[in-house]
């Protein structure tokens, strides 16, 4: 019988790390009410979002530091924070890998799953211990997947063209992508040309999402041990390159006229993965997650597409306005943002923060002025931006 815990390697990251995310997700449920920069409607999103992570946070630390794992040569026992579950030899029909786990499924489907991190001491010996004493059910899975695919007569006439189908998949699979990852990196570090780095942005995440309904033997979810080829890179990357030059190149006056685009195109998004989608199914748990997820991405990315296409191809004549900087802020993250606090201008009425490229942080001081261009918006979504000299 040998017992395992929490690598102290990792405890020590957990008893430096948790704490400063903590706090932070506290300042986070108090900022929309203490700091004039945070709209307080923001307080809806702010306040539910950091009371589930903090208490996501601090479950997470009280299992992982309290965990143990026995193996012995009759059963395995997982004690946690509030339970025990354990499994004996004889009941147990394999493992599989997940994100940060080894799972010791059971063979009676009544029985519960025992999941073992992989941040525990010695995992080389319980890697060992389980390749030994089981099979690796992912392995069955991916071949079973493969057999499956051959013998589908919707894959082809005969086998020979079933395998010829599946390998050219596996090959756009890929090609979609590098191509979406490099161009993801194109339009967040270098977008130049500007609008064809964006045009091509936006169009890789439809051209993934394309690929699954040309070729059923691509899918978008990249499930460990699948033998289906995935295209989860060429969709998310680019998607969220999108979303983020959004929110860095332009400043949104007001979002009455957003949501109502953003939700549109969502929609319409939505409706076309649905239409002959397997992948995920509806009667699971986990389907149903991922279909909620796949929702909240096309969200996402609509609302990128949308701010884009309303302020790059906007034609409008600009009004410009003069306001006088009162201050300067730094916010660091995993990014960092520069602000300015602006006096009111032309249609806005109160002291505002905006942020500005950090070039032009450092060349503007407290108490000088800046130029303001203001727009009516393509889909007439107001938007501004300061004039960087």
């Amino acid at each position: 019988m040998k017992e395992y815990k929490i690598s102290k390697g990792w405890a020590i990251f957990l008893y430096i790390m948790g704490p400063p995310f903590i706090l932070l997700f506290c300042w986070l449920l108090v900022a929309p009410f203490i700091r004039k920069d945070f709209p307080i409607e923001l307080a809806w999103i702010f306040v539910p979002a950091s009371l589930g992570i903090n208490t996501l946070i601090i479950l997470g630390l009280v299992e992982a530091l309290r965990t143990r794992v026995i193996f012995s040569d009759e059963k395995i026992i997982v004690k946690d924070a509030t339970s025990t579950k354990q499994l004996l030899i004889n009941e147990i029909k394999g493992y599989t890998i997940e994100r940060n786990y080894y799972v010791v499924v059971p063979i009676d489907p009544k029985n519960k799953r025992i999941k073992i991190s992989t941040y525990l001491n010695d995992l080389g010996e319980i890697r060992q211990w389980l390749s030994v004493h089981f099979e690796n059910l992912d392995e069955l899975i991916a071949q079973q997947e493969r057999k499956d695919i051959l013998n589908d007569s919707n894959y082809g006439w005969n086998e020979e063209i079933r395998k010829k189908r599946y390998r050219n998949s596996k090959k756009s699979a890929l090609t979609i992508n590098w191509i979406g990852g490099i161009i993801a990196a194109w339009c967040l570090f270098n977008p130049q040309p500007y609008s064809t780095a964006m045009a091509a942005t936006i169009a890789m995440p439809l051209v993934a999402l394309i690929a699954t309904k040309i070729t059923p033997l691509i899918h978008i979810n990249d499930k460990k041990g699948s033998a289906y080829p995935s295209v989860v890179y060429g969709f998310f990357f680019p998607l969220m390159a999108v979303l983020l030059r959004a929110l860095l190149d332009f400043n949104i006056f007001n979002y009455e006229q957003v949501w109502q685009y953003t939700f549109g195109i969502a929609i319409i998004i939505f409706l076309f993965f649905l239409i002959g989608q397997q992948e995920f199914k509806w009667n699971k748990i986990g389907g149903l997650f991922m279909i909620a997820l796949m929702a909240v991405f096309f969200f996402l990315y609509s609302y990128g597409v949308i701010i884009h296409y309303n302020c790059n191809y906007d034609t409008s004549e600009p009004d410009y306005y003069t306001a006088q900087v009162l201050d300067k802020r730094v916010s660091s993250g995993k990014s960092t943002t520069y602000y300015l606090e602006l006096t009111p201008w032309g249609p806005q009425e109160e002291i505002q923060e905006v942020k500005v490229s950090s070039k032009f942080y450092d060349q503007i001081n407290t108490g000088e002025k800046v130029t303001i261009l203001f727009k009516k918006g393509k889909l007439n979504i107001p938007w501004f931006n300061i004039i960087e000299n």
